[in-house]
Parts: structure tokens; C-alpha cells; sequence
């Protein structure tokens, strides 16, 4: 695959140096302009308008969500069910992730969009926002107990998630597997550690691709359900959603394939589902945040009202789930 352009840091100007920052810095992998680096703080500061012209791009970034907003109780919250799960957003950053969507933009751009959106409706349930990872870059950021490292953590805003996209290019392969095993390591570990008792918080991974993997995703997601069930866990434990962006037939088999054969015989644990997007809200909707998180609740829906009939994987309809 051919290696994209590099993007210019928004942190430094021509003839100038990135400003000298305390801690977390961002990493300067192949796919980052070097010398780029910014934090997350402490502290969640007052909203900044992005338009004040005192307010650094890195004190942008650095800003941590404000305290959710609890939903309410009530039946017509349709993202209520969020409050009980983490979300970790996994975006494919390979070079073919610059080509153009069919609609006038690059996928890396609806990408970009739609998880701007997701930040922020996450953030309303959930005061840690969501957790934004790369299949090739890494953040230089520590890690925070019980979390895979090379991530970017506690995103909430959709100012965060376009400085994070500004200075990461996409560039690269497409190692879906590997990098899953490197995101999902942690939350077994501590289920593993739980040895019957409370459960950590359970995860959504939403995967955003447009390619065929380089690696073995099938292989690590049988792992993981094997652990899963070994102890016990709930089968809302762990769920993993494939969207497709673009159309490429052989992507759109491989991700079908993964959300056919991946059920737990013994326990009818089935973590992957796949979506294709145009499929299922048609060529001119385009990929939406609020689109994107009404599948994800869809397919915990599903996995939470679950039961074994003869074996055989129980079919539903994403359309009538969604609603759309």
C-alpha cells in the first residue's frame, strides 16, 4: 500500500517549535508530523469557544469533558442504555482510508465526523467520554488502569476529536486483530482478575474500516470469546461492531464472515456484529454518529434479550432495531 502524506501539526508554525508540554504527549509515529505532541488535563476546565484567538489548539484538546448529564428514566431515551457500558472508538488509519466516500468527501473525513457526534452523545451518559484508538498510530499518552496503551482517553468534545484527527494521517496496513487484541487485553485481564465476583463496567468496541484485514481478527475474537466464557462473564461482557465505509466487496466478506461464525456453541456468546453501511441506511445518508450508536444499542439489545433456539444464531433486522 502506498504511504499517505504526512499532516502538518497544528501545535507548530513555520519556523517555530511545539510548545513545551508537561505530560501525556502525543506519539510521533509514521503517520504523525514529528515535533506534534498534546495533552489531556486534569482538571475539566470552563467551555472555550474554539474561535477565541487566546485559547491554544493544545489547551483545546486538553480539555476534559464536563460531568454527564444522567438520562433520564424514561421509555423514549434511546441512548440511556449507553450509561452502562464504556465505548471505545477503533478507527482504521491505512492509506486507503483517503479515498474518496462517493459523496464528495474522503472516509477519512465521514469517519472524522461521524465520532465527533459519538463524543458527544456518549459524554452526555458517561463522564469519561469514550476512548479513540488507531490501527497503526499510537498515542504516547499513559495509560490508565485497566486500559490498553497507545490510545487516546476521555474524549469528549468534538474539539478534542479534531485536533486528534488533524495531526494523525492515515498511512499504513490494516492489523484489525492485532490491534483488538491489543485494546480488549486489559478489560479480560480484569474479568479474569474479577474470579466470580463484580464484573468490570462492560465495553462496546466500535471499528470503523474500509479494508480487508492484514492479520487474523477471527482468530483473536475466538480468544476472546473463550475467555469470556471461561469466567463467566455476562453476555453483554464485550461487544464488537464492524462498520464498513466504502464498498469494497472483499472487506464487505471478510466482516460478513466474522459476524457468521463467531458464536460461543457452549453459551450462544456472540460479541461481533457487522454492519454495511449504505445497506442500511442507503447510499445518500451518509455515515452519522447518532446513525452509528442506534445499530451499537441495537445489537446490545439483542445480545442482552439473547436465547439459544436449536443452536442456531438468532436472526434480526438492523432496520427495524434502528428504527431507520
Amino acid at each position: 500500500m502506498s504511504s499517505g502524506k504526512k499532516s502538518r501539526s497544528p501545535f507548530s508554525g513555520e519556523g517555530s517549535q511545539s510548545p513545551s508540554l508537561p505530560h501525556l504527549p502525543f506519539s510521533t509515529s509514521a503517520n504523525v508530523q514529528p515535533g506534534s505532541s498534546a495533552v489531556f488535563g486534569d482538571v475539566p476546565p470552563a467551555y472555550t469557544s474554539r474561535l477565541d484567538p487566546d485559547i491554544s489548539p493544545t489547551a483545546l484538546l486538553a480539555q476534559r469533558p464536563s460531568r454527564a448529564v444522567r438520562p433520564r428514566e424514561c421509555d423514549n431515551d434511546q441512548f440511556a442504555l449507553l450509561a452502562n457500558y464504556d465505548t471505545v472508538v477503533v478507527i482504521d488509519d491505512s492509506s486507503s482510508m483517503t479515498e474518496s466516500n462517493g459523496r464528495g468527501r474522503s472516509r477519512w473525513d465521514e469517519v472524522g465526523d461521524a465520532i465527533r457526534q459519538i463524543a458527544r452523545v456518549c459524554t452526555r451518559y458517561d463522564a469519561d467520554g469514550i476512548d479513540l484508538y488507531f490501527l497503526n498510530h499510537r498515542s504516547a499518552s499513559p495509560a490508565p488502569p485497566g486500559r490498553a496503551s497507545g490510545g487516546y482517553y476521555n474524549v469528549g468534545t468534538a474539539e478534542q476529536v479534531t485536533e486528534i484527527f488533524e495531526i494523525v494521517w492515515p498511512c499504513g496496513m490494516t492489523p484489525t486483530g492485532a490491534r483488538l487484541q491489543d485494546i480488549l487485553g486489559p478489560h479480560l485481564d480484569l474479568c479474569e482478575r474479577a474470579g466470580g465476583g463484580e464484573m468490570p463496567k462492560p465495553v462496546n468496541v466500535i471499528v470503523f474500516t474500509d479494508g480487508i484485514p492484514t492479520d487474523d481478527p477471527a482468530g483473536i475474537l475466538s480468544s476472546v470469546v473463550h475467555r469470556l466464557d471461561h469466567v463467566k462473564a455476562p453476555l453483554a461482557q464485550v461487544g464488537v461492531q464492524f462498520f464498513q465505509v466504502g464498498r469494497d466487496k472483499g472487506a464487505r466478506r471478510a466482516l460478513m464472515s466474522l459476524d457468521d461464525d463467531l458464536r460461543s456453541r457452549s453459551t450462544g456468546r456472540d460479541i461481533v456484529d457487522a454492519v454495511t453501511w449504505d445497506s442500511v441506511l442507503g447510499e445518500r445518508n451518509g455515515l452519522t454518529g447518532s446513525g452509528v450508536l442506534k445499530v451499537v444499542l441495537g445489537s446490545v439489545s439483542k445480545r442482552l434479550d439473547w436465547q439459544p433456539m436449536e443452536g442456531r444464531k438468532k436472526k434480526f433486522s438492523l432496520r427495524r432495531l434502528v428504527g431507520f
